[in-house]
């Protein structure tokens, strides 16, 4: 039985999802409960700030399903830090944002060291460059100094995951632009600003995303391990 488990089922990136062929069961671990997403799943509350009783009630789901394989699809999305207050990035800040993702890996392939796992967890292209902040018509929009830190932070973590001898293989996707469509309409200005810089002169699409996820949570793509994959149009080349 192949079990996936998608964090983040609310994020509009991953809005329309097309399931692979090959899933048996899905979980959803959201903090609100996503009845729309799909007609059969089950659902598990995940808040961040009560990562470790969420995280044990997973566990004990994923249990009663005896699965042969596990897929993660990890999309949570997380409060930035404001970059005009250093003095909040707290060690309970920290935690928050970059201990409880890599914990869902880590606790995972601890809890099921023996079946085989693959997950695929949603980073940014600020992991890889910096934004330029003369795109922006409001400076207030953009995205704030430490969010690229943390994302790199944590695909650092993912690789590392990978490069045990279990079989479980992680990667990244560094996500480029695909803004909602409302940001767009109510800002044309920073929509051509935007489509100026890249390469493709297009936005990826949801579709894109779910082609590469679909390749990533593929069983039998057992080479693809600890990498990240730049879905950018070729804005951080």
């Amino acid at each position: 039985m192949y079990l996936l488990i998608i964090f983040g089922s609310n994020s509009h990136v991953l809005k329309n999802l097309k399931i692979p062929h090959y899933v048996d069961k899905i979980i959803l671990a959201d903090r609100n409960h996503n009845s729309n997403f799909f007609n059969e799943h089950h659902h598990i509350k995940y808040d961040m700030s009560r990562h470790d009783e969420c995280i044990d009630s997973l566990v004990h789901l994923i249990s009663s399903f005896n699965p042969k394989h596990i897929a993660i699809i990890y999309a949570s999305l997380y409060n930035v830090i404001d970059d005009s207050n250093v003095s909040s990035l707290a060690s309970d800040y920290i935690s928050l944002n970059i201990h409880s993702p890599l914990s869902v890996f880590q606790v995972l392939s601890d809890s099921f060291p023996l079946i085989p796992q693959v997950g695929a967890f949603i980073s940014s292209l600020y992991a890889h460059t910096s934004p330029d902040y003369r795109i922006y018509t409001d400076r207030t929009k953009r995205n704030p100094l430490f969010y690229g830190v943390f994302k790199a932070a944590l695909e650092r973590g993912i690789a590392w995951l990978s490069s045990s001898d279990r079989p479980h293989r992680y990667n990244t996707i560094a996500l480029g632009p695909m803004p909602k469509p409302e940001v767009l309409s109510q800002d044309p200005i920073f929509k051509d600003n935007l489509l100026s810089k890249i390469p493709s002169h297009s936005f990826v699409t949801q579709h894109e995303l779910h082609l590469v996820l679909e390749l990533i949570l593929n069983p039998l793509l057992v080479s693809l391990r600890g990498a990240t994959i730049l879905l950018d149009g070729g804005l951080t080349l």
